[in-house]
């Protein structure tokens, strides 16, 4: 639990939009973390104050004394689940392949693929087998009505969409010399900054608009994934997280993660719940 002292330091922080505060067009630009030059680029950019300001992006900086020690920002997306994923739609084939054939004449590999499935009793294979089969089936009428209407072909047809919120960005000053280490032993100061501050952000909005999941794109090394193991041990998100994402050029590379919203909200609450924080 936050004690009376670490209470009064969030408090005191100020955590406003970019273009807010005349300021923080000179402020950002004192702002350093060399360690990923992408994101020096994005805060010190000319565009980036207008994009806030029109809100084509919400930017975010947390300031200590004046001083930004951290920016985040955050934009509306949208998630995807497939009419019948790659992983069902194999398993169909080979289910249909094995059926068809009696058992005979299947390949020894698929055959091993098949038996891997074996962890599931019969009636739980067939209600999955079925289930793939409607979906399948119900998707022809649905693409020949997308025809008729005259949609484009720019439209993807999906099985359900879900509202989502975009953490486009997330950075603290690496030049860091607060209280912050001095009352949170231990503790990171980017961590703390998000659950205490984005979190909030991102409950205030499901408050305005309907808004299910949260996800990022996060940056992977070949050496290691520090990153990726970072947004999954302290923020809770998951890789394949069992839904699809359009990807822009600039997240090439980067590694799709995602959660609900109500997981993120009860993760930041036991976070600060801790015995110490």
């Amino acid at each position: 639990m936050l004690t009376d002292e670490q209470n009064a330091w969030l408090d005191a922080l100020v955590c406003q939009r970019l273009s807010a505060d005349e300021n923080n067009d000179t402020l950002r630009l004192e702002f350093k973390n060399d360690a990923v030059e992408s994101l020096m680029d994005f805060i010190g950019h000319h565009d980036t104050l207008t994009k806030d300001a029109s809100g084509e992006i919400a930017v975010y900086v947390v300031k200590e004394n004046g001083k930004i020690i951290a920016f985040f920002s955050l934009q509306c997306g949208m998630i995807y689940e497939k009419i019948v994923s790659e992983e069902d739609l194999k398993i169909y084939r080979l289910f249909k392949e094995y059926s068809d054939s009696g058992g005979k004449g299947v390949k020894d590999e698929r055959l091993g693929m098949y038996q891997a499935l074996n962890n599931m009793s019969d009636s739980e294979l067939s209600r999955r087998m079925m289930d793939i089969e409607t979906r399948l089936h119900d998707v022809a009428p649905k693409k020949n009505d997308e025809q008729r209407s005259g949609e484009s072909d720019d439209v993807t047809l999906v099985r359900k969409t879900v509202p989502a919120i975009e953490v486009v960005h997330l950075c603290r000053a690496e030049d860091y010399e607060g209280d912050f280490y001095n009352l949170f032993p231990g503790k990171r100061l980017g961590t703390v900054l998000f659950m205490a501050k984005a979190v909030k952000i991102i409950s205030d909005v499901t408050k305005l608009v309907g808004c299910k999941y949260v996800y990022l794109f996060a940056v992977t090394d070949e050496r290691d994934n520090k990153l990726v193991a970072h947004y999954q041990d302290y923020f809770g998100f998951r890789p394949n997280p069992g839904y699809g994402v359009n990807k822009g050029l600039k997240a090439s590379g980067c590694l799709f993660m995602a959660q609900s919203v109500a997981e993120l909200m009860e993760r930041a609450k036991e976070y600060f719940a801790e015995s110490e924080v």
